[in-house]
């Protein structure tokens, strides 16, 4: 049995500087050698400090492997001992809705041509960002991580400002092969004259942190996330949907991000219209949960004045946190943006409908 787990400590030291403090503790405790290794992480911020060492244990001797871990948390300077825990790609339980029949809106009203209905709209036509271009509010100044499944050649044609794109996964490479990101971060700051996205003058900074089966890791996104942090970003964009907040080490690295000034943005998730299905880290009370919108999808209901209503699919509180102490739950989502059949350019470059609250 192998297992990796994620020893973080309380302060950042280079990575060598933390891997020889775990190999002092385990020697010191006299763990087999062979039962353990430090993972060594060669990814972009391997040249910066750290916070946490990745450990690996392979051993069947639960005595022993109890022992290791004693050993770790009453190490100097370790802060946590926890899993390396698996995430998905917050994409579920959205499925493509197929266009609605026609009805007829009221007098006056020009019906939507079948056309628009199959390939969406754009974020930009929906959250009426031209109106604020007018008045030169693209974007400019403002740099946003998107953590995500990577950016494709052909999406990277339709964004003016990316300034990186980083691979922390153990795939080879950054490129899209899902699509998923590639739409996100156009729908973000692409320049697609039939899709664009909010905010065309947006500095965008991609990271891959989703394989292509849509998982990732913790060690993944800490890597990740302290790179954003050293990074300068703004605002970073979470697609991650994982409905364990005990994963402690991503939640406190959020809040770390979230104390230092940075707009955590993350997707509520799929998995409604049940009441607490919120993912996290959108259930996190300093992430800004986004719930989606059916408004893409009721056009004559609009047209008729009507407000939109919440998609079936997107999650929603209470939030499970208080639940162990007996503390009064929170209402989420915080803000609602529309979220069926949203227009974006795909891996392959070409404006297609997305749904899903990722995509609101």
């Amino acid at each position: 049995m192998t297992i990796r787990y994620v020893v973080q400590f309380a302060a950042y030291r280079d990575a060598t500087t933390h891997a020889a403090a775990v190999g002092d503790a385990l020697r010191l405790a006299g763990a087999c050698e062979a039962s353990w290794r430090v993972v060594p992480r060669a990814n972009a911020a391997s040249a910066q400090p750290t916070d946490f060492a990745l450990l690996e244990l392979a051993t069947a001797d639960e005595p022993e492997f109890r022992s290791i871990l004693r050993a770790l948390r009453s190490c100097a300077g370790v802060r946590r001992v926890a899993i390396d825990r698996s995430l998905t790609l917050a994409t579920a339980a959205a499925p493509e809705s197929a266009p609605p029949r026609a009805r007829p809106g009221p007098p006056g009203v020009r019906e939507r041509s079948p056309a628009i209905v199959a390939r969406g709209a754009s974020a930009a036509e929906l959250l009426g960002a031209p109106s604020l271009w007018r008045h030169n509010h693209t974007g400019t100044g403002i740099r946003v991580a998107v953590f995500d499944s990577g950016l494709s050649a052909a999406g990277a044609m339709h964004i003016r400002n990316v300034e990186s794109v980083l691979d922390w996964t153990d795939e080879a490479g950054a490129d899209d092969a899902l699509g998923h990101g590639t739409a996100v971060a156009n729908l973000i700051g692409g320049s697609h004259p039939a899709c664009p996205g909010a905010a065309p003058d947006a500095t965008l900074l991609i990271y891959k942190v989703f394989t292509r089966a849509q998982a990732s890791s913790t060690a993944w996104l800490l890597d990740a996330l302290n790179h954003a942090k050293g990074s300068g970003a703004h605002l970073l964009n979470l697609s991650v949907g994982g409905p364990d907040f005990l994963d402690a080490v991503f939640v406190d690295k959020v809040r770390e991000l979230s104390a230092a000034g940075i707009v955590i943005v993350s997707g509520a998730g799929n998995g409604g219209p049940l009441g607490g299905t919120l993912l996290n880290p959108a259930d996190q009370p300093d992430v800004l949960a986004v719930g989606g919108l059916s408004a893409n999808d009721e056009p004559s209901r609009i047209a008729a004045g009507l407000p939109p209503r919440l998609a079936r699919f997107s999650a929603r509180g209470p939030t499970a946190w208080e639940q162990p102490s007996g503390g009064a739950p929170r209402w989420k989502p915080d803000v609602l943006a529309p979220a069926v059949r949203i227009s974006a350019p795909g891996a392959d470059g070409e404006c297609a409908a997305h749904t899903g609250t990722s995509f609101a």
